[in-house]
């Protein structure tokens, strides 16, 4: 591992996990690809709530940065430390999908051009294919004035957690919009909030593959941060949509991600 710790700040890593072959996944395909070594790796493996978990987790390092993240992802990133090292400059939140307008409990309703980020994920029709999609028009490296980002991977630095004290624990008693309702918080607080384009990752979950009760789940957290924030969400929304490509291993990701760069340099 090529240690870069000066020029990043001490960052910890905390995850929910409850299942330890699952775990054991994450550190081979998560936290061993980090070219850095973080200060200290958290794991709550009896979490009453994502925002529980999160919380007691956060209180247990000592770091200036907080990484978030769920244990069902890859690191497809190579030398990911440069691309944060150039995020966490002027920022206070840092995540890899979000929107700059949200306009419900689910970031991705607010459509193009608003949205912003990518993901690998299983391609849902034939699990043999993975899918590389892409939210948002933006071809910046660092999205800045985000308000709300998928709770998959958020960095946050700790005088940020302890301001808004940390994750709500009272409205959401589960797993879902956590996400949402900590970064829109920060957003309102006048954080800055920004995504990194350039952080790859793959994420096992499919939500065509969720339980009717984890929907039903789902759908009862977001409709309670609408009722918490509705007169702060924006009515005008884009469209609903997003660019996918789909490849034969998660790690070609990596190659479009660098042509389609390449094709805007050309383009001017």
């Amino acid at each position: 591992m090529l240690n870069i710790g000066r020029s990043l700040p001490e960052i910890s890593v905390v995850v929910n996990s409850r299942d330890d072959a699952r775990f054991n996944t994450f550190e081979v395909k998560f936290l061993k690809r980090l070219d850095f070594a973080p200060e200290r790796v958290v794991r709550i493996s009896d979490a009453k709530s994502m925002s529980e978990g999160y919380n007691r987790g956060y209180r247990l390092t000592n770091s200036e940065w907080i990484m978030f993240v769920h244990d069902d992802i890859e690191l497809l990133t190579p030398r990911v430390s440069r691309v944060l090292s150039h995020a966490l400059r002027g920022a206070d939140v840092v995540g890899v999908c979000g929107t700059r307008r949200l306009s419900s409990g689910n970031w991705y309703d607010s459509g193009v051009p608003y949205n912003c980020g990518s993901i690998v994920q299983p391609d849902p029709v034939d699990d043999r294919f993975h899918r590389y999609d892409r939210f948002g028009c933006s071809s910046r490296a660092i999205v800045r004035d985000v308000q709300a980002m998928d709770g998959v991977f958020i960095m946050v630095r700790r005088r940020v957690l302890d301001a808004l004290s940390g994750f709500d624990e009272v409205n959401y008693t589960d797993f879902h919009t956590y996400d949402i309702d900590f970064t829109f918080r920060s957003y309102l607080a006048g954080l800055r909030c920004v995504v990194a384009r350039d952080v790859l990752l793959r994420h096992k979950a499919v939500i065509a593959e969720y339980s009717e009760a984890k929907v039903m789940a789902w759908h009862h957290s977001q409709a309670r941060f609408v009722e918490l924030f509705g007169h702060n969400l924006n009515s005008c929304v884009g469209r609903r949509a997003h660019e996918s490509t789909r490849l034969i291993r998660p790690e070609d990701a990596i190659l479009v991600s660098r042509r389609r760069k390449r094709q805007r340099l050309e383009l001017g």
